[in-house]
């Protein structure tokens, strides 16, 4: 959900969200990719720093920081794309049977919740178990 509140913060408007269970490769894929105003390359060189943040309500932010330690913590990896006035996206591997890998939650409940909170949003997501490897 924090990934997605960075995303309404960057004024989109069409959020798509992708959780897909590579079960071969015993990989987790999860990708939030918006329309929003994106990041310029500097931005995005120190994204991942809980200390870069364009909140104005406190000095910190951690949705990003804490998504890349999780993914790190069950063998995964987290890579950000943005381009500046198109977009971003937010892709998280996670190895499935990590012992670390914290639970998905209820997927439901928390796109409700994004939905009730900004129903003018276009939220698409997609929910899919794969065979292949990515």
């Amino acid at each position: 959900m924090d990934i997605v509140q960075n995303s309404l913060s960057a004024k989109a408007d069409k959020i798509d969200i992708t959780i897909c269970a590579h079960t071969d490769a015993d990989l987790l894929e999860i990708k939030i990719k918006d329309n929003g105003v994106g990041m310029d390359e500097e931005f995005l060189k120190d994204v991942k720093n809980p200390f870069k943040t364009t909140r104005t309500t406190r000095k910190v932010g951690l949705g990003i920081s804490l998504f890349e330690a999780s993914a790190k913590n069950a063998d995964g990896e987290l890579i950000i794309d943005s381009k500046k006035n198109v977009g971003t996206e937010v892709k998280a591997y996670f190895r499935i049977s990590h012992i670390d890998r914290l639970p998905l939650g209820n997927v439901a409940e928390t796109l409700t919740t994004l939905i009730m909170a900004q129903p003018h949003i276009e939220y698409n997501l997609i929910i899919d178990n794969k065979k292949k490897a990515v």
